[in-house]
């Protein structure tokens, strides 16, 4: 029975290997998103449920929410991502617990919680969802929701994350705030608080992420500023500009235009093997691969019903989550190397316990070999990520009087037809439109 130990353990530890494989095809999901067949992209989701794996609930959910908010199914959009909120709160929540079972085999092993950007996202594509259906008190609450998480989730490292803070979930959070009662000071107060920390991470965005100043979102906050009386905290932005004054805005109609262009960057794995004194040692992490849009630039093209005259406005990078997933990631890398070390100590360990027990000195070396080669075979990267993701979220906000019109995208030479929009005094229309596939 001594000399099955480590044969036993071997097998062991190959079978676990499998963890790492399975998750979506997500080609074939793409297939049906590039021409624009939402009943067939929704039901190879649905029908590839099992492929995603008990460990991969979350994308499941996630990934469900995404492709139905791109199909207009904001409804049952909301429903998937407050499942996937819910879940991503539970996991953390057990974390601890959770963890000690990746120290023996590798991360596969334990259900995938999400990044910290991709946790904040739901909440982002949440708010989105409220506000495409003019709901700005339900898109609130996903807003404010924000703010706790990244507070919870910094809290627990030593080492603070440079993502501590997300710019346009500020900036549309101050946004809603201003569009759900435009005429209520405590309102605009609210919002002139949110617009103000959203100036305060974009600074740190265009320092870490290359991230430039939206000049739309500096109007809205000097707008916001001069109504509340703040305009001399950000009179350095005051100079040369003009904004459409908060009495103004007040009469007017409001259409907010959200552009997702290309797509999330995906985790690939970085590994690096060494001799050891069994036999080889890996040491895996992952890292992402991204893909830049091919499309950046896009222009919002109103037109009043009945008339030829146009008014474009050009949309402006406001979220790169592409930089913002590869930031946050490398943040934690440190993390990563201290528990793929220690999870490397945990399998010799235990692979030179299960050879003593044999008593040939041959056999023992062989066996110690043929451990350690199975050991480097489990010790994969977690590659598991939120693939259906935009890879950077543009914005446009222009103003128009109360009236009837037409709207529409222009995106690097194609025009995409956004429907018609009725507008009263003080109304906000939000509008989404993507080069993601």
């Amino acid at each position: 029975m001594r000399k099955n130990t480590l044969a036993i353990l071997v097998l062991a530890l190959m079978v676990l290997t499998g963890c790492a494989a399975g998750g979506l095809d997500y080609q074939g999901l793409n297939v049906h998103l590039q021409s624009d067949n939402c009943p067939g992209a929704l039901g190879f989701i649905e029908t590839s449920k099992t492929k995603y794996g008990a460990n991969r609930e979350l994308i499941y959910l996630m990934d469900s929410g995404m492709v139905n908010l791109l199909c207009e199914n904001h409804e049952a959009s909301n429903g998937f991502l407050q499942d996937a909120d819910y879940l991503a709160q539970d996991l953390w929540t057990k974390s601890i617990s959770r963890e000690a079972a990746s120290f023996v085999i590798n991360e596969y092993t334990i259900a995938y919680a999400g990044e910290d950007f991709e946790k904040v996202m739901i909440n982002l594509l949440g708010a989105l969802n409220y506000s495409l259906e003019g709901d700005f008190e339900g898109a609130l609450v996903e807003s404010r929701r924000i703010n706790s998480k990244l507070t919870e989730y910094n809290s627990k490292y030593e080492d603070k994350n440079v993502y501590s803070e997300d710019a346009f979930a500020r900036y549309l959070s101050g946004m809603l705030y201003e569009v759900d009662a435009p005429r209520d000071l405590q309102n605009l107060d609210s919002a002139y608080i949110d617009y103000y920390k959203a100036y305060k991470a974009y600074n740190t965005y265009a320092e870490h992420y290359g991230t430039p100043l939206p000049r739309v979102f500096v109007e809205d906050l000097l707008r916001i500023a001069e109504a509340t009386d703040r305009l001399d905290e950000v009179s350095a932005l005051a100079s040369g500009r003009q904004w459409v004054k908060h009495s103004e805005a007040a009469r007017m109609g409001r259409i907010v235009l959200v552009y997702f262009a290309g797509k999330a960057p995906v985790k690939v794995e970085d590994a690096y093997i060494t001799p050891g004194p069994n036999g080889p040692i890996k040491l895996a992490f992952p890292k992402y691969r991204v893909s830049p849009p091919g499309c950046r630039s896009g222009q919002l093209v109103v037109k009043a019903a009945g008339t030829a005259t146009e008014l474009t406005a050009s949309t402006e990078l406001v979220e790169d989550i592409n930089a913002i997933a590869v930031k946050n990631l490398d943040d934690r890398k440190g993390r990563y190397m201290i528990k793929a070390v220690a999870r490397a100590i945990v399998k010799q360990v235990a692979i030179a316990a299960a050879a003593d027990q044999i008593d040939n000195p041959g056999a023992k070396l062989a066996a110690r070999f043929i451990g350690s080669v199975a050991a480097a075979a489990t010790e994969v990267a977690d590659t598991r990520s939120w693939q259906t993701l935009p890879g950077e979220i543009h914005i446009v906000r222009t103003f128009v009087p109360p009236g009837s019109y037409e709207t529409s995208a222009r995106l690097c030479g194609s025009v995409h037809n956004l429907g018609q929009v009725e507008l009263g005094e003080g109304d906000t229309k939000f509008l989404l439109v993507d080069t993601m596939y």
